[in-house]
């Protein structure tokens, strides 16, 4: 210590570089949320091999047991205590029997699983990993949620009543990434944007499992909560499998009924 500087200034000195590096530990947390799509915890099982033969396994590939997941997996199911493939970071070789976080993103979602790593934090207290792993999903989602709000042609809170294939869908004879276009009829009990007068809108969402839509709201009947819709969506699936209508095709374009009053909140900043 400098001859001079008093214990209290040195104790200080000390949080201010604590505080930095919490902030810096924080700022590159939310890089990595918003970085990936799929975020879990999971055990490298093996090394060299894979899940599905969707692909080939080579000695950047790895079967890894999931655990937890942290974020939404429409279309995919639950993946906790599932094997899936993660193409790992060549600079960032794993062991088998290693237990991590896994930030990726999709790259099959077939037959098997395949994300490609983004990046791979060590599990040491798990507790506020999950903590800090919620809130910077939070934080993202709700920047995201705005931007989504803010293009929402239509903003509603209902109840589906009934779910069938699109009546308007026509065999596209195209197999790879086809939607299986579904409607889903809400009976609505309120607009929180844009105009429409009926008492039932109906919603057409992808049945597909395939990566494309994987991640696009699957809904059912009996259902309740807020929907954010486009009109004639322009924004996923190449313009020959599109259909008119309203769509909500984002993972966050369909909110549950705890997370109304939130929705409302947030868009309040999107007017």
């Amino acid at each position: 210590m400098r001859k001079g500087t008093p214990l209290g200034w040195a104790i200080f000195a000390i949080l201010i570089s604590t505080t930095a590096m919490a902030q810096t530990t924080g700022t590159q947390l939310d890089r990595l949320v918003r970085s990936s799509s799929l975020i879990f915890i999971g055990t490298v099982e093996k090394l060299g091999a894979a899940t599905t033969t969707e692909i080939v396994a080579d000695k950047n590939t790895a079967v890894v047991r999931v655990e937890e997941v942290y974020t939404p997996t429409a279309g995919l199911g639950d993946l906790s205590k599932r094997s899936v493939t993660v193409q790992l970071d060549p600079k960032r070789p794993a062991t088998p029997g290693e237990r991590a976080v896994f930030f990726a993103n999709g790259v099959v979602y077939g037959r098997g699983v395949v994300v490609r790593e983004v990046e791979r934090l060590k599990v040491k207290d798990k507790a506020a990993l999950d903590k800090q792993i919620t809130a910077a999903l939070t934080r993202r989602d709700d920047q995201k949620l705005v931007q989504r709000l803010k293009r929402a042609n239509l903003v509603v809170v209902g109840k589906v009543v009934a779910v069938h294939p699109a009546k308007q869908a026509e065999p596209s004879g195209i197999s790879e990434h086809d939607p299986n276009w579904h409607e889903a009829v809400v009976e609505l009990r309120s607009v929180e944007r844009g105009k429409y007068q009926d008492k039932q809108l109906t919603i057409l969402f992808p049945a597909s499992g395939d990566e494309l839509w994987a991640e696009a709201p699957k809904f059912k009947n009996g259902q309740e909560g807020l929907w954010i819709l486009q009109k004639d969506q322009k924004e996923k699936g190449p313009p020959r499998l599109r259909l008119a209508g309203y769509t909500a095709l984002d993972a966050l374009d369909f909110q549950p009924s705890d997370r109304i009053e939130q929705v409302r909140r947030l868009q309040k900043s999107a007017r």
